[in-house]
């Protein structure tokens, strides 16, 4: 399920990478110098606005809305709403036809990924605690226990 729900966000991430020098011509985010409408640190500052959104929208809103939807939907519904509202924002980032278009998008995207970012590690934890305490109490032993028990002791015998 981690990798799953981290599959949105890196996919997002390498998506958006490679895309940049596409979408910034297409929506005529340049600089006056290369044909744009833009001074060159408005254009700069239009694309770090456009490339964070998603991390502004998680900082802003997304991980503080966690609490609230746990609390109503509970950690699976959570997931669920998060991953839906993602995939329902990276279409939309898909079909976005100007750069305030792609930006309202990405912006809903960081919606999603901040709440699925923070409620999936509380959800695996609390799911497979109990599955897994027999295999970490194992490793304690032979990690942990095993080395101490191998290492040559002296022995003081008293008189």
């Amino acid at each position: 399920m981690c990798s799953l729900c981290a599959a949105v966000q890196g996919m997002d991430e390498t998506a958006n990478n490679g895309a940049q020098k596409f979408y910034l011509k297409r929506f005529n985010v340049l600089s006056y110098d290369k044909g744009g409408r833009f001074s060159q640190k408005m254009t700069d500052d239009l694309t770090g606005l456009i490339v964070g959104a998603p991390y502004l929208a998680c900082a802003v809103l997304g991980c503080w809305l966690t609490a609230p939807l746990n609390s109503l939907l509970g950690r699976r519904g959570t997931i669920f709403i998060s991953c839906l509202i993602a995939a329902v924002a990276s279409i939309w980032e898909g079909v976005a036809n100007s750069w305030v278009n792609l930006f309202i998008s990405r912006f809903v995207l960081g919606l999603g990924i901040g709440s699925k970012s923070t409620t999936v590690p509380v959800y695996v934890s609390y799911e497979y605690i109990n599955q897994t305490n027999l295999s970490f109490h194992g490793l304690n032993l032979l990690i942990i226990r095993q080395p101490n028990a191998l290492q040559p002791r002296s022995v003081v015998l008293s008189s």
